[in-house]
């Protein structure tokens, strides 16, 4: 009873990876004060006893699925230590990478994206912000002030974007490097403005 898959009818029988979602969700309910522990363990002897989702889906009804919300705001900090995201994970709308005397590599390409826009406002020293960005993305960092330092692979226009990373702030003797599955070299070629 994943939030991709639209729920089957009430009869049909419900895996004990649906009963598990219910549980997390229960469970995270009960952290947030929604619910109390006495309806907290009615509810959880009803997911246990319950072969269907028609007897899963009351459980939660009234409770909000906040794993399945994007978050507005998520903020990434290294200090001398190197961050890597990549794979399935969940950037926000607006992405802060707060970092100095490391390596930071955000690879969007499997991110599961909350909408056809990350904004990512960097605030880089003695740093190397790496951004790896599918084939059908656009990507702006004309709004980042360099100070000593550089920019690799200002992305050229996707030939048919579906989406757009919009890079701001501020670099200082550090670098920002773009780059797309696609390109052999791993950065775009430089080209002059």
């Amino acid at each position: 009873m994943s939030a991709d898959t639209p729920p089957p009818g009430d009869t049909a029988r419900a895996s004990d990876a649906d009963r598990d979602a219910v549980v997390a969700r229960l469970q995270d309910a009960l952290a947030d004060g929604r619910i109390d522990f006495e309806e907290f363990d009615k509810r959880m002897s009803a997911v246990t006893e319950s072969r269907t989702f028609g007897a899963l889906t009351p459980l939660t009804a009234d409770l909000p699925d906040l794993r399945s919300q994007p978050r507005e705001s998520l903020t990434l900090r290294s200090k001398g230590s190197t961050l890597v995201r990549e794979g399935r994970w969940k950037p926000s709308r607006d992405l802060v990478v707060d970092a100095s005397l490391c390596k930071v590599r955000l690879d969007l390409t499997e991110a599961d994206w909350p909408g056809p826009e990350i904004a990512i406002s960097a605030s880089l020293a003695h740093c190397t912000l790496t951004v790896v960005v599918p084939d059908d993305t656009d990507v702006d960092t004309g709004d980042v002030e360099f100070v000593f330092s550089s920019s690799k692979g200002r992305a050229d226009a996707a030939t048919q974007p579906r989406r757009s990373v919009r890079i701001r702030g501020r670099v200082q003797h550090g670098k920002i490097q773009v780059s797309r599955p696609s390109d052999p070299k791993g950065f775009f070629r430089r080209r002059a403005r």
